[in-house]
């Protein structure tokens, strides 16, 4: 069951500003993801092991 929409206009804009984080943390995870991919495709194991050194740095505040 999905919960109802907020009335109180700053409920709901607490809520809206939550959804579009999340959704930007997905997409960052997403492009991390595919970058880290192509790299290990394309690259030697030195740019591959700092590619994924600068992803857990960035994805640690999640």
């Amino acid at each position: 069951m999905l919960p109802a929409l907020h009335l109180d206009g700053e409920k709901n804009m607490t809520s809206r500003v939550q959804a579009e984080a999340g959704v930007l943390a997905l997409t960052l995870i997403a492009l991390f993801v595919t970058a880290s991919v192509v790299v290990e495709i394309v690259a030697d194991e030195d740019v591959v092991a700092l590619i994924r050194t600068a992803i857990h740095i960035a994805l640690m505040p999640l």
